[in-house]
Parts: C-alpha cells; structure tokens; sequence
C-alpha cells in the first residue's frame, strides 16, 4: 500500500491470470489468482480483517479456492499484513 494510507486498509490485487489450453489450443478458460491483504497498526488488527476477508468471500460470489493465508509485516509503511490468495476459475 502507499505511505499515507490510513490503517486499517484492505487491498485486493490480480496477482497471476494464466489461460487454460486444450490439444485444440487455447479456449475462453482462465485461473485468476486473487491477493486479499489485510493491513493494519498491529498484527492482531490485520488478523481481524483477514476474517472478515474470509467471510466475505464466502458470502459472496465468487467461486475461489484458498491456495495461501499468509502473514508479513512492512517495516517501511509500518504494518502487519495478513493475506490469503484464491485460484478462481472463470470463463472469458
């Protein structure tokens, strides 16, 4: 996240898109990969967002399987993140 962000934040990010290909070639089937990233002043608040990201997929519509739930802390913007990654299979 930027510096000057206030905190807590949350940022969602496209991280991979790779295409599906068949013996045929390539087809409209695609696996996004979706970076959830809870930010905050302390671990236990960026834990906090990371279930409410949790549940927010659940109750939405997306169809994404959780591949990483991960945890980190950014010396420079002075922030604990909590991440969780999702594939999600999707036609285009």
């Amino acid at each position: 996240i930027p510096l000057g962000i206030d905190l807590p934040a949350i940022a969602v990010t496209r991280v991979a898109a790779p295409r599906e290909a068949t013996v045929k070639g390539p087809n409209s089937l695609a696996n996004p990969q979706m970076l959830l990233a809870g930010y905050g002043r302390s671990f236990q608040e960026a834990d906090t967002l990371r279930s409410q990201m949790r549940d927010l997929v659940k109750a939405s519509t997306i169809q994404g399987t959780l591949i990483d739930d991960g945890d980190d802390y950014d010396a420079e913007t002075r922030a604990y993140i909590c991440t969780l990654t999702y594939s999600c299979w999707e036609t285009e």
